[in-house]
This record gives structure tokens, sequence and C-alpha cells, in this order.
């Protein structure tokens, strides 16, 4: 009879590892005793099983967590920040917010903290007369998921807001009073930076805000600069950056990025029922979410469309002028730029969280 030491058998003990005949009498296989992923049950959110899978869908403004009270198992998690306002003044497009996407986060029992970012306030036309001062379109907010055990946490930045049309030198009333990040010229402005970058009517020529989303902790981060304007002599305002990316139209918002396992039919009814069909519409069965504003319509120049994936359209006409359209609710859409004075800019969409699973 073979000996087996004590010592073997802790061994294999502390391993987790057991003997098993395979029945097909090919011999001994190795079995684990150690857990696999088991379904986990959680709560939080509007719930909607589609297809062997649960949707918690967590729509602006949000009371709720992400609640797993058993099991333990990957799940798949988007995050859409609010979207940028838009300018007024002939003003530029504000950028989407920005997306993170984690395919397959590990949950296990405990509480994650939701949060989702709303739209930025479309700019404010100023108190001057006529073509008098003006504001910045106001930056979307950080939407975020976290996961009990900090730095584990997705922070999808907000949307940049957008900047007015406006006319560099010393003569003419200043531009900028309200929402203008520190040191900012009174007389022009590049876009604000964000999740995707707003734009900008600067007369100068002055640049399209940054991008400022990255990838975090295994999420995939989408977001792009806004347009730069293009300076004399025609001085149009440009588009604001999408999710998806930067339009090479000089005043149309930039396409929002498809997530095609979270399409808008499935996930709608998570959003608030006035605002329904304009968010299903928006993202439609290829789920896409965050597209820039258009800028307003400036003298010669026309305005333009916001971008496929919720991206508020500019406005149209001469002076006084119009509203800039808004991004649509849970895109993270830019606001899209008013055309003349007297105007608004359109806000921001707001963001989203969905967490999707099997069951």
């Amino acid at each position: 009879m073979p000996f087996k030491s004590s010592l073997a058998r802790s061994a294999g003990k502390l391993l987790g590892v057991f003997k098993e005949r395979d029945l097909s009498l090919r011999g001994g296989v190795q079995s684990s005793r150690l857990p696999g992923p088991s379904a986990i049950s959680a709560s939080g959110g509007t719930k909607i099983p589609s297809g062997g899978n649960i949707y918690h869908v967590f729509s602006f403004p949000n009371s709720d967590d992400f609640v797993v009270s058993s099991g333990n198992d990957t799940v798949e998690v988007l995050v859409i920040a609010g979207g940028g306002g838009g300018a007024t003044q002939h003003g530029g497009g504000a950028g989407a917010g920005g997306a993170l996407h984690h395919p397959a986060l590990s949950v296990s029992a405990g509480t994650y903290t939701v949060t989702v970012g709303g739209g930025g306030a479309g700019a404010l036309p100023g108190p001057g007369p006529g073509n008098g001062t003006a504001t910045y379109g106001a930056s979307g907010s950080n939407s975020y998921f976290g996961p009990p055990s900090p730095p584990a946490g997705l922070t999808a930045d907000g949307g940049g807001g957008a900047f007015p049309l406006g006319r560099p030198g010393t003569t003419n009333q200043p531009l900028v009073h309200g929402n203008a990040p520190p040191g900012c010229n009174p007389y022009q402005g590049a876009g604000l930076p964000g999740g995707s970058g707003g734009s900008t009517g600067s007369e100068g020529g002055d640049p399209g805000g940054a991008s400022t989303q990255n990838p975090m902790n295994g999420a995939t981060g989408y977001g792009n600069d806004g347009q730069d304007s293009p300076g004399p002599p025609g001085y149009d305002a440009g588009g604001g950056g999408g999710a998806g990316g930067t339009s090479p139209t000089l005043g149309q918002g930039g396409d929002g990025q498809p997530f095609t396992n979270f399409p808008g039919p499935v996930i709608g009814p998570g959003v608030p029922s006035p605002l329904r069909p304009a968010f299903q519409s928006a993202v439609g069965p290829t789920g896409l979410f965050g597209g820039g504003g258009g800028r307003g319509s400036e003298g010669g120049g026309q305005e333009l469309p916001g971008g496929p994936g919720g991206g508020g359209d500019g406005a149209s006409g001469s002076n006084p002028g119009t509203n800039g359209g808004s991004g649509t609710h849970g895109t993270g859409g830019g606001g899209g730029g008013s055309s003349g004075f007297a105007a608004t800019g359109g806000s921001g969409g707001p963001g989203i969280i969905v967490i999707k699973y099997s069951v």
C-alpha cells in the first residue's frame, strides 16, 4: 500500500484540491474547492429584466446606490457624465460628458456609490445692450460609480462649456462675466476642457477645449477635443467634441460613441417618462451616447446640428437671437449655441449610469 505522509495531505487541503475519479475511466482529475462566481442579487435604480440580462439604470437626479445583497460575479458598467452648456451670442457648441465603459467589473456583497452628473447651464445673455456682454456656458458635472474599496471607482468627467462670439481688443465691451476660468481674457477665450471639450466663437481664433477623460481602473475612457474657432475672415464658432469624435465639419457637434450592449429601447424605462421618447430616439438601438453641441448661426454663417447621440442643435437666425438646443436627457450631450443676442445657449444633457449582468 503506498505511503502518503500527513504533510502531503495537509498540502492538498491548503491548495483546495481533491482527487476525483473521472467516469470515463481516464484516471484522476483535479477539481477546485475554491468558490467560483455565483449569481448576484442586487437593487438600486430602475431594475429592468431583458433577454436573460438585468439592467440597473440610474437617471438624473439620482438618490439610489447599487447594493449587492449576495453573490459575486462580474457586471458591465457604463458611466456617462453631464454635457456642457452651449454659448450665447452666435456661440460655440458645448462638449459632451465623458464616458467610461468597463466590460467586466468584479462585484460582491456591498454598497456601491452612484452619482449621476447634471448638465451644465447654457450661457445667459449679458446685461449690455445689443451685442454687449455675454457668458461662457457652464461645464457639466461628473458622474461616479464607486465600489466599496477605493480607489477602484470610475469617474466620468463633465463636458466643457462653450464660449460666445468674442471680439479681441479693448474698444468693445467684454464678453465674459460668468463661468469664466481664472485669468480668462475678457474679450476672447478658448473652449473649456472637459470629458469632451467645449468649442469657442472667439474671433481671435482660439482653440477648443481639450478632452480630460482618461481610462480608469480597467474602464476605457471616451472623450474628444472641441473644435477651434477659425478666426478672420469667417468668425464662425465651432462645435463641441463628442464621446465618439470631433466632427470634420466646422461648427457641427462631434458624434456620440456607440455602446451596443446598452440600447435605448431596452434601458429607456429607466428615464423619466416625459423625457423617454427623446432619449430612446437619440440613443437608438446602437446605444449612442455623448454627442457634442452644434454652433449657433452668425452673419452669413449657418447654424449646425449637434452630434448624433444627444447633442443639442445650434440655433438659427440673427438678432435678436433664438436659444440654442439642449442636450438630450440621459445622453450627456452638449448644449448648442444660440444665434444672436438676447438668447441663451442650450443646457447640457444630464448623464446616466447603467449596470448590466446575466441571470
